[in-house]
């Protein structure tokens, strides 16, 4: 058989993805401050767009549900005058902030474990080349203050005595804080232990040789290997609790990450209204200037455009087209989070305690959206309500089947979970096992005792014979 080129023609669709289109995606996903940072770098790039900076009128909650979408086609005269959602302007107002700069909200930045250690070296009497080796180890140390790498690297990489390294790493165990440089966890409380001004034998043996016994508090097991009364080991047992596992971490300066919500939800009588947050956020509109260069260039022109003119014409495109999605994003913002409160009502008159199973599927449906929509608006984006600032996507959560065919939200079986836990007598606590009974006695809820460790995991909780108190 042999090969033949033949020429045919093919009808095919295909789902392609404009830069415009593009934009208006990432758009949806952004939150507000990420938002209001992209609109101000595309002020800057397009010179057809201008902000409004005098907004006298507001626009209601009615208007914003009730308003149509842009259409796909669009001419320029549609964007001459601002078109933009006017949303919730209380954000400043309700945050408290009046614009004065107040010095008393200023704090003094905090010396991080390697500055406080460093200094601590320079102003001990440590000879240059301790000060040196000194310096080598803590340079060596994680956030926690242990010493990763073993001595025998250091010395290889750096070419000292294995035994001037260790010599000086006992000076560096003598500095603030109390266990820094240790190697493990052992280590770190026999440092401790060593400089507790009680007696401190018996502590120290406990600590060498019956770690793992007292991780699980069997202090009957502890007391009778080391001849010691069961009291005697809790007392010691309290001490060793009181010490810092990880020296480094009042050292740690987490930062601080500062939310704004993108929506607020106000309770006004029995009902609850949603409004939109655009603090901060610019009021978009296509200049009138440029309008006019290129007037008669929208419809239909087939006069040939310069360069210039060509320019001008796809600024004009994509100023029109980010003023578009940016008014598709704070609709179907308002549209998710206005059927969202319709759906948990009774979270926002019980609190979480009233939370009901939902998921993506039954808000894209009843506002006429694909999930994957809904998914972006949700995602990385705050509601302030009145029990406090939650993520969009905290209201979404699958139903758990009850003994009566009903369906109850896994944040209620969390919920609780911990009320258990923190009813329970603190020297016998409840075990995963007792909780799966409580469960389903009073809710109807069937789970396996892994699936209650996970939630009790999910919530930093720890095992019933770790949360044992003497």
């Amino acid at each position: 058989m042999s090969a033949q080129l033949k020429m045919g023609m093919k009808l095919a669709q295909k789902l392609r993805m404009t830069p415009q289109l593009q934009q208006s995606i990432k758009l949806l996903t952004l939150p507000l401050m990420e938002l209001e940072q992209a609109v101000r770098e595309e002020l800057l790039e397009n010179p057809v767009l201008e902000e409004v900076q005098d907004i006298m009128e507001e626009q209601s909650a009615d208007e914003l549900s009730n308003q149509e979408e842009l259409p796909e086609r669009h001419t320029w005269m549609e964007f001459t005058n601002t078109y933009s959602i006017r949303g919730a302007r209380q954000a400043q107002v309700k945050a408290g902030g009046s614009g004065v700069f107040n010095l008393e909200n200023v704090v003094s930045t905090e010396k991080n474990l390697h500055e406080h250690l460093i200094w601590q070296i320079q102003m001990s009497g440590f000879s240059n080349q301790e000060k040196a080796l000194l310096n080598l180890l803590v340079d060596r140390l994680n956030e926690d203050g242990y010493l990763p790498t073993a001595l025998e690297q250091i010395a290889s990489e750096t070419g000292v005595e294995l035994s001037e390294l260790q010599r000086v790493l006992k000076l560096l165990h003598t500095l603030d804080p109390n266990g820094v440089g240790a190697r493990n966890l052992q280590e770190c409380l026999l440092i401790q232990a060593c400089q507790n001004q009680e007696d401190t034998k018996d502590l120290i043996t406990l600590i060498k040789e019956h770690l793992p016994e007292l991780e699980r508090k069997n202090f009957s097991a502890i007391a009778e290997k080391m001849n010691l009364e069961e009291e005697e080991v809790m007392d010691l047992y309290k001490i060793i609790n009181a010490m810092e596992p990880k020296p480094g971490r009042r050292f740690v300066t987490q930062p601080v990450h500062y939310i704004t919500p993108d929506v607020y939800i106000i309770k006004e009588g029995s009902e609850y209204r949603v409004s939109v947050n655009e603090e901060g956020l610019p009021h978009l509109r296509v200049a009138h200037i440029y309008q006019e260069m290129l007037k008669g260039l929208d419809g239909g022109n087939t006069i040939p455009l310069d360069s210039t003119q060509r320019y001008l014409r796809h600024k004009m495109n994509s100023a029109c087209w980010l003023i578009r999605s940016i008014n598709q994003r704070q609709r179907t913002m308002f549209r998710v989070t206005t059927a969202i409160v319709k759906h948990q009502k009774d979270f926002f008159d019980k609190g979480p305690v009233g939370m009901k199973p939902l998921i993506l599927k039954q808000i894209a449906e009843e506002i006429g959206v694909h999930e994957s929509t809904v998914s972006r608006i949700t995602t990385n984006k705050y509601a302030h309500t009145p029990y406090g600032v939650y993520e969009l996507k905290y209201f979404f959560n699958p139903g758990i089947e009850t003994d009566q065919g009903e369906k109850v939200s896994g944040e209620v079986v969390k919920l609780k979970i911990l009320s258990y836990i923190k009813d329970e007598d603190k020297k016998n606590p409840v075990s995963d096992q007792h909780i799966m009974e409580k469960l389903v006695k009073e809710l109807g809820v069937h789970l396996g005792r892994r699936t209650i460790a996970k939630y009790r995991e999910a919530m930093n909780v720890l095992p019933a014979g770790k949360r044992k108190e003497a």
